[in-house]
This record gives structure tokens, sequence and C-alpha cells, in this order.
């Protein structure tokens, strides 16, 4: 007799909001992201643990949630402006102006000329 055992990372996406970015600092759509790890038995899962929460903006910037944070934008509709955010992944560098995607030692927009500094 054997057994299939395996452990996956599992990465649902809970829901979608509308919110400011804490990288970038543009509006945009964030998907509230729940994270675990997942031990499965026959390919099905018996047990889930290290769940973690994550707000990913369109720029592609990550920031950690807290569980009772995520919780509440799920059920009770708090905007993501309102809840406490660590900021995991930074996207790319845009221009505050024109919102183009920059090089990180860029003074200058070479689109609009503003200045990035």
């Amino acid at each position: 007799m054997f057994f299939i055992i395996d452990i996956m990372p599992g990465l649902k996406v809970l829901k979608l909001l509308v919110g400011t970015c804490r990288s970038c600092h543009h509006q945009g759509e964030l998907e509230l992201i729940k994270t675990y790890q997942c031990l499965r038995l026959f390919f099905i899962p018996v047990f889930k643990w290290h769940t973690r929460y994550f707000l990913r903006h369109s720029c592609g910037a990550m920031m950690a949630v807290s569980e009772e944070d995520a919780i509440a934008m799920l059920h009770v509709g708090i905007m993501p402006d309102q809840v406490q955010v660590e900021v995991m992944e930074k996207g790319p560098v845009r221009c505050a102006t024109c919102g183009r995607i920059l090089e990180e030692d860029f003074i200058c927009c070479p689109y609009c000329g503003n200045n990035t500094k």
C-alpha cells in the first residue's frame, strides 16, 4: 500500500478592489490575495497553514495586510486606503505626471520633462 502526499503552495484571489498603491501612488485595481501552504492526500487538500494576505496593485507592487484587515475588506467593506499595509515588493518607477514607466536612475521623465526626484 502506498500514499500520495504532497505539500503545495496555494494562491487565491479573494476580491478585486479599487484603491491607491502605496508604492507608485496611483489609483487603480487592487487584488486581495490569500497565500498558504497546503498538505494534500491523494490530491485532496487536508490541512492549510502559513496563511498570509496581500494586496497586489496593477503596477506589480505587493503589500502585506493583516488577517483582521483582510477579513474586514472582504466582509465589512473597508476600503484598502483605510488599512495598515507593509510594502513587500515595489513595482516599477513611474512618472508622477504622465504615469509612464521609467528607469530608476532617471532624474527627469524623458516623455514629459517632469523632475522625478
